[in-house]
């Protein structure tokens, strides 16, 4: 049996505690597909995910969210759950 596992977050600013938990979920004998993230602060997150062999998809990022004129806490009680359920059948994983 193969484990495929999307990790899902709100918001991504160093990655570190989604490294971590990826690990562990590793460890167990799961595959990591890819980190879904409503809010992608810009701030080494991806780039810290990509040194632990995670693809990052994040449905916006900070620069695009201060060029709309939004808060990140307004753009997540915004999109909810549903924003990451639409970015995940985009992946074709519903």
């Amino acid at each position: 049996i193969i484990i495929l596992i999307v990790i899902v977050e709100d918001v991504i600013t160093s990655g570190g505690q989604v490294v971590l938990s990826a690990k562990d979920l590793r460890d167990a004998g799961a595959n990591i597909l890819c980190c879904v993230c409503v809010i992608d602060r810009e701030q080494g997150g991806r780039e810290a995910l990509a040194a632990a062999g995670i693809e990052m998809r994040a449905l916006c990022t900070m620069t695009e969210l201060k060029a709309a004129g939004m808060t990140e806490s307004l753009l997540i009680e915004h999109l909810q759950t549903l924003k990451v359920f639409e970015n995940l059948q985009g992946l074709g994983l519903f």
